[in-house]
């Protein structure tokens, strides 16, 4: 019940005003970086500022995927640019304690980027149902070992399933509202050279209580454009996602028969330079293009294998069907993304929405615009000659009397001489210079305990 206090601590009149208490939290470590937030503003404990631009997609009964383009400033480079991400619920093998070992060892980081943590039972061991061979209503061609997990913080209270046969693993992901996903059952991320080392499980089916699926497919890195001097292979790119699928079913597709491209009302595909980003004609369902190699292709090695982006996100098309002629798809909507491009980054300039009427009509909204901070060069990395600067044999840069700044120690004829450091503000505040050559009475030694002082 609400919590009432007296306006006046020295009377007895209580308030009516209830002031609510907020329960103690602990506090937390992710596994990843925070992502951006709703709207925009700084994660203030990381000095980070983000953004999101949510995507609506066309309205389709309820099944719609909820996507957002993410900025964050320590996201780092993807196929959205530096610092965007278009990201999609995956699970993967932690990597911020090192190199996962690819054994049972391994902490696995749920879609939130919390680590997950086995059951246990009432004898303190991890609860292990072997033998399993049905699935959400299916039967799977393999036996496998299920184990679940949860969060570590449980905020949403899902629950995970760890479905393994041999080198065959995937991922089932129940929510509160009764919602089941499942990540990695043909759509995964491992070690070219060895397959079993699965790194990343992608989700690729969404299962609705009233027999609702949401469909995500996924194109493999290819040759495309870049050399073939080693394998780069292992990187998967999202390549359209199917929703709204004319007959419901209680069991997942990925299990048996997928539905064909006639079996959706809505599909919303990914475009990597494949097809021309006019207006006019507007962008086809198929092309027969080739995508294009970006100029900042970037490496990462967190999962010990080479995980290379060579491509990035041109367009998002949305496709439509009649229910009465679903064969033909009818280009609905396209976001279109523009870079600004060098070898050393890419960087998202600009978001252009258009939509098509049914009559071929184009209605374009004004494209959203970004531009960034640059940082300016600490060093030119030309040549900057010291003044009063000679070159004798055998220079040393020592602090000789302990001043704070190194001067010039160096022997000649014989002598030891120093050239002891002098501020020189007139042109630099933080110019150095250095004084006339003066003898030493004698012969300089380390002092005791080392450093870089001496003594005379």
């Amino acid at each position: 019940m609400p919590l009432h206090l007296p306006v006046n601590p020295w009377s007895h009149a209580m308030s009516t005003e209830p002031v609510s208490v907020a329960p103690p939290t602990l506090p937390t470590i992710h596994d990843a970086l925070p992502g951006p937030g709703d709207g925009s503003g700084p994660t203030l404990s990381a000095g980070l500022v983000s953004f999101d631009i949510p995507l609506s997609l066309p309205v389709a009964r309820e099944s719609a995927p909820a996507l957002t383009l993410g900025y964050s400033a320590g996201a780092g480079n993807g196929p959205c640019g530096t610092g965007w991400r278009l990201a999609l619920p995956t699970i993967q093998r932690r990597t911020r304690l090192g190199v996962p070992q690819y054994n049972d060892d391994d902490v696995f980081v749920g879609p939130d980027g919390e680590p997950l943590v086995p059951q246990l039972g009432a004898d303190g061991k991890v609860v292990v149902q072997t033998g399993v061979t049905r699935c959400v209503g299916s039967t799977l061609p393999l036996s496998y070992t299920v184990t679940p997990y949860s969060s570590r913080t449980q905020t949403d209270y899902s629950r995970y399933q760890y479905w393994q046969s041999g080198t065959s693993a995937f991922w089932l992901w129940f929510e509160r509202n009764g919602v089941i996903h499942c990540l990695g059952y043909t759509a995964q991320i491992s070690d070219p050279a060895s397959p079993g080392h699965i790194a990343r499980w992608l989700i690729e089916e969404s299962l609705f209580p009233n027999g609702e699926h949401v469909l995500y497919r996924y194109v493999a890195e290819d040759s495309a454009g870049i050399s073939d001097s080693r394998d780069q292979t292992a990187q998967r790119y999202p390549d359209r996602i199917d929703y709204a699928n004319l007959t419901a079913s209680a069991t997942f597709f990925l299990f048996g028969t997928v539905p064909d491209e006639a079996g959706w009302l809505r599909t919303l595909k990914f475009d990597y330079g494949q097809r021309p980003a006019d207006d006019q004609p507007p962008p086809a369902w198929d092309t027969s293009g080739v995508w294009t190699c970006r100029p900042d292709a970037f490496s990462d090695y967190r999962f010990g294998f080479e995980l290379r982006c060579h491509r990035l996100c041109r367009q998002l098309l949305a496709f439509g069907r009649d229910p009465a002629s679903p064969a033909t798809p009818v280009l609905l909507s396209c976001l279109s993304f523009s870079y600004d491009s060098s070898p050393f980054g890419s960087q998202l300039s600009a978001l252009r929405r258009r939509a098509y009427e049914a009559d071929g009509s184009l209605l374009d909204l004004p494209a959203t615009l970004f531009s960034y901070s640059s940082t300016a060069p600490v060093f030119d990395g030309q040549y900057q000659p010291l003044a009063d600067w000679a070159e004798p044999p055998g220079y040393q840069l020592v602090d000789l009397y302990g001043d704070g700044l190194p001067g010039l120690l160096y022997q000649q004829a014989g002598a030891w001489l120093y050239r002891a450091p002098q501020r020189v503000i007139s042109a630099d505040p933080d110019g150095i210079s250095y004084g006339k050559a003066t003898a030493l009475p004698q012969a300089p030694k380390a002092a005791a305990g080392g450093g870089n002082c001496c003594s005379t």
